[in-house]
């Protein structure tokens, strides 16, 4: 909610300012914001009722990411771009909003479908699945404090940790990890049908929403991927970025009402 806050007093003094690839104008970040509010809600639910279920914590997780980045955005917006040098760590700012991001996506989607809802995979064979996300993200955050190149938010600043050295490499590895990432997202929710299509009774139920929710992200998969790389725009907005933000406020929703019980 801290964290919120601070987002939205940004939001204030920076007005029409936007940073680098934006779903569109700054209200709508704002309100993606606040609707990602739902993870810590329901993950604080959870977690309090389950406290050794890995569900709950990977809500709060992915809550936290969602909220710390937006922040850092805000931050970073207001004192590179708003305002140049009204405030110290732009660039140390921009760099956090870059860095918690794909670890925001592993806690909040792939991982949390693929353990939903006991907190383990489906059988001891989708291991191999949780090592692959985890080197992923270990990968992409390693690659991201050593990258040199502009910032993804900010493309006018460069990274302050920066390797200069390593440019060449670490760039391109940095950019290969979200293919893989999606992949493991889609891997994700194959185990999630396979563990729902096994499944009786609660946690038939349990899974039920999730599934339906999941299945729809899949479906509209190709049509987010395809607008994307068209950049296909409506009044301002990225059709693609708004879509998969929307899809993804949505898993909590999904799974709240059983979950919380």
């Amino acid at each position: 909610m801290a964290l919120a806050a601070v987002s939205l007093t940004f939001l204030a003094l920076n007005g029409s300012t936007t940073h680098s690839n934006t779903i569109g104008e700054p209200v709508v970040d704002a309100l993606f914001g606040v609707l990602y509010l739902v993870f810590p809600s329901v993950g604080l639910a959870i977690a309090l009722r389950h406290p050794r279920n890995a569900i709950g914590w990977l809500f709060l997780a992915g809550g936290l990411g969602a909220q710390l980045e937006d922040a850092a955005l805000g931050y970073a917006t207001y004192t590179l771009l708003s305002e140049p040098g009204a405030l110290p760590g732009g660039p140390g700012a921009g760099l956090v909003a870059d860095l918690v991001w794909i670890p925001t996506m592993a806690a909040g989607i792939s991982l949390l479908l693929l353990l939903f809802p006991t907190g383990r995979p489906p059988s001891r064979r989708w291991n191999l699945l949780i090592w692959v996300v985890a080197l992923a993200v270990a990968t992409y955050v390693a690659g991201t404090l050593l990258n040199p190149g502009p910032l993804y938010f900010f493309e006018d600043v460069r990274n302050p940790l920066g390797f200069e050295a390593g440019e060449d490499m670490i760039g391109p590895v940095v950019d290969f990890v979200g293919g893989p990432f999606l992949l493991t997202t889609v891997a994700a929710v194959v185990a999630l049908i396979l563990r729902f299509r096994r499944s009786t009774g609660e946690e038939r139920e349990q899974l039920k929403w999730l599934v339906y929710t999941a299945a729809v992200m899949v479906a509209f998969t190709p049509l987010m991927v395809i607008a994307g790389e068209a950049e296909v725009e409506v009044g301002g907005i990225l059709v693609s970025d708004f879509l998969s933000g929307l899809m993804i406020g949505v898993i909590p929703l999904a799974v709240a009402r059983r979950s919380c019980g």
